[in-house]
């Protein structure tokens, strides 16, 4: 049933035309007849992308879907399909799963630049898709990785005391990237213990109040709040001159847009978590003083 839904919207499409289309998870993977088209359909050239939702996420079913974006423009040109592993970007809301605004817009960016991005997303050649140990199976986890990094337990550290170095400085490691832009903050916060491993050079108590004061991090904290200043000298005409009659939704995504793009290079920061600040304050109070 689900394939008969697909195809008649292949065969309803015009020459160039594009669709895309929900279905359940099952559809990347399921065998015999189910395999035969799928194959024949990434053959073709036309399925450009598949994005994967979570689980959880539509009324009556608990099950993931999928979304298959279909494209018959320059089909026979093209090369691969382009994969988003979006199953972790979501919150709970009461008993299902919501994707966020940020989520949304992470997966419309990601999709339109056909940017490879770690555990997210990349462009999967045909070649690989055909190879024998896949053979056209798009199971999203044969493609993406998007599980996080183990946590690997060190017996060294746990009998003789230390923090392994490689805890702190693996690129793989949540921390790394602050030391890129902190290094005197690690400077400041470990010293070494013995060959590959480090200890604390403070109370725990003391090592919030040492990162909050240290220089680096004021200078990295004054240097947000610039980019947020500049931002609001930015927008402010636009809010201070809204006037009754005007389009709400139009507001919101023009200052919404200027924001992601004043953080999208910032270290450290998340752009699309700055945006769901301000979409999640425009939900809750701000726009109901625009449809006033």
């Amino acid at each position: 049933g689900d394939y008969a839904y697909l195809l008649h919207i292949i065969r309803s499409m015009k020459a160039g035309g594009k669709a895309a289309c929900i279905l359940p998870h099952g559809v990347l993977f399921r065998g015999n007849a189910e395999a035969a088209i799928r194959a024949q359909l990434v053959r073709s050239g036309i399925l450009k992308g598949i994005i994967g939702l979570p689980a959880n996420l539509f009324y009556g079913t608990g099950i993931p879907a999928c979304i298959l974006v279909l494209d018959k423009e320059n089909a026979t040109a093209r090369k691969g399909v382009f994969m988003i592993d979006a199953s972790k970007g979501l919150i709970k809301d009461g008993n299902k799963n919501r994707l966020r605004e940020q989520d949304i817009h992470r997966i419309v960016d990601t999709f339109s630049k056909q940017a490879d991005t770690p555990r997210y997303a990349r462009m999967v050649p045909f070649a690989e898709i055909a190879d024998a140990k896949n053979d056209f199976n798009l199971n999203l986890p044969r493609y993406i990785d998007s599980s996080a990094p183990e946590d690997l337990h060190d017996i060294s550290g746990h009998l003789a005391g230390g923090i392994p170095e490689r805890d702190l400085d693996d690129p793989d490691n949540a921390l790394a990237p602050y030391w890129l832009v902190l290094p005197g903050v690690r400077a400041a916060l470990f010293a070494a213990l013995r060959p590959g491993y480090l200890r604390l050079t403070l109370p725990l108590l003391e090592v919030k109040p040492a990162i909050l004061d240290h220089p680096e991090f004021t200078a990295f904290n004054a240097q947000a709040s610039e980019r947020f200043e500049h931002w609001r000298q930015a927008v402010s005409p636009q809010l201070t001159g809204f006037i009754k009659g005007g389009h709400p939704k139009a507001l919101i995504e023009s200052i919404a847009e200027a924001l992601l793009a004043t953080f999208r290079n910032a270290p450290l920061l998340d752009a699309y978590d700055i945006y769901q600040h301000l979409m999640d304050y425009w939900a809750e109070t701000m726009q109901d003083d625009a449809y006033l």
